[in-house]
């Protein structure tokens, strides 16, 4: 049972087995939060880029998806002049633009990929010079 563990010398609980599950896995979150916190990783300048990429290509693509779902509308069926502006555009340019996209998206990708080592390496003896100066 969950509340019946023992200590591994069989004398009772530890200090941390006595409390609440509750306690305990916020004993245990803030300690991993702490790890985390201590073990800070470079920033590799490709992250923020895909970041910003991917939050156009998906507004784009949501864009194409409600502009294809309104020119489905038996009124433009019949033969009436798409709406001007965004709609238009994507009407004309919605594929070429979202090739595009995909494609930015792609080179980001790998070569964030690529030069995660790079970065990691650099962070790395950053520290190491600074030492090796003083």
């Amino acid at each position: 049972m969950l509340g019946t563990a023992r200590s591994s010398s069989g004398r009772g609980k530890s200090k941390l087995e006595a409390r609440p599950l509750a306690e305990r896995v916020r004993h245990t979150v803030l300690r991993l939060a702490r790890f985390l916190m201590k073990t800070k990783k470079p920033l590799n300048p490709f992250f923020p880029l895909l970041l910003v990429v991917g939050v156009v290509f998906a507004i784009t693509a949501c864009a194409y998806g409600v502009m294809t779902v309104n020119l489905l509308s038996p009124a433009q069926v019949m033969g009436e002049a798409p709406e001007r502006g965004l709609v238009a555009f994507l009407d004309h340019h919605g594929v070429t633009l979202l090739l595009s996209e995909l494609g930015v998206l792609a080179v980001f990708t790998f070569a964030a990929i690529g030069t995660d080592d790079y970065w990691m390496r650099r962070a790395v003896a950053a520290p190491a010079e600074e030492a090796a100066e003083a």
